[in-house]
């Protein structure tokens, strides 16, 4: 949604069709001031928004959103852009159960679809009526998107089922040794 840099790459850019809410991951009561924020590579707008905050950070670039999750779980840095759809998608992971969304309006993005200034008009004109169209359709898109089913991973299992699964090994070995009991002390008798 950055004209200026559309015109910059001498791009015409659509009005835009959604909006992505971003905000910044951070661990749960950590309470440090952000000093450090992970971001995907070459997310300039990501940058953009990001000074235009007026806060002094150290930016470490990373390749994808998981990375980016990764970097804040294991003290990498303290908090990492991401819009709240992929933390849905991921937030449900053992690995990721500490970290919480925090909602910054003013990083939110706008999609757009964008043309060389050197294209057709016409396409511009039609891809301006799709992406007037999308709205409704990309709406619904990303509401089904934020509930697709949760994959779980073996370490999810570990972490969230361990008192479970704990709780059935006391009582196994207790009825084990009831039994054991049991019977030696119908042999004594």
């Amino acid at each position: 949604d950055d004209f200026a840099y559309g015109e910059k790459l001498n791009v015409k850019l659509t009005q835009p069709y959604i909006q992505l809410n971003y905000g910044l991951v951070e661990k749960i009561n950590e309470g440090n001031k952000i000093k450090t924020i992970a971001v995907i590579q070459g997310r300039n707008s990501t940058l953009n928004k990001l000074a235009e905050l007026g806060q002094s950070f150290t930016i470490r670039d990373y390749p994808d959103t998981i990375s980016c999750m990764d970097a804040v779980a294991n003290n990498e840095t303290n908090a990492a852009v991401i819009h709240s759809m992929a933390f849905d998608q991921l937030s449900y992971h053992a690995k990721y159960q500490y970290l919480h969304f925090h909602a910054i309006p003013s990083l939110n993005m706008n999609l757009c679809l964008g043309v060389s200034n050197r294209s057709n008009p016409n396409l511009f004109n039609i891809l301006e009526k799709v992406a007037s169209s999308l709205g409704n359709t990309t709406e619904a898109i990303a509401t089904k998107y934020s509930s697709l089913p949760h994959i779980y991973t073996y370490r999810d299992y570990l972490t969230y089922g361990a008192p479970f699964l704990l709780t059935i090994i006391v009582l196994l070995l207790l009825v084990g040794s009831l039994l054991f009991w049991s019977k030696r002390q119908k042999r004594l008798s």
